[in-house]
């Protein structure tokens, strides 16, 4: 997997995310907003990725 630094003293952001699960940016997003499209097995490194960065989305920065 890919190391993904978190910035010191913000949220994780959803590139970081991607990155430590070693995966795009809308591939991250397609897996968070619980698109059917995804492997399973990528599905669980974006999972594992949350979870160990602690990423919670920002639901206002949605459009």
């Amino acid at each position: 997997m890919a190391a993904a630094r978190v910035r010191s003293g913000g949220r994780p952001t959803l590139e970081e995310v991607a990155a430590r699960a070693g995966v795009g940016r809308g591939t991250a997003s397609r897996v968070i907003n619980g698109s059917p499209r995804v492997s399973d097995a990528t599905r669980e490194a974006v999972e594992a990725a949350v979870a160990e960065l602690g990423y919670v989305p920002n639901r206002a920065a949605r459009a």
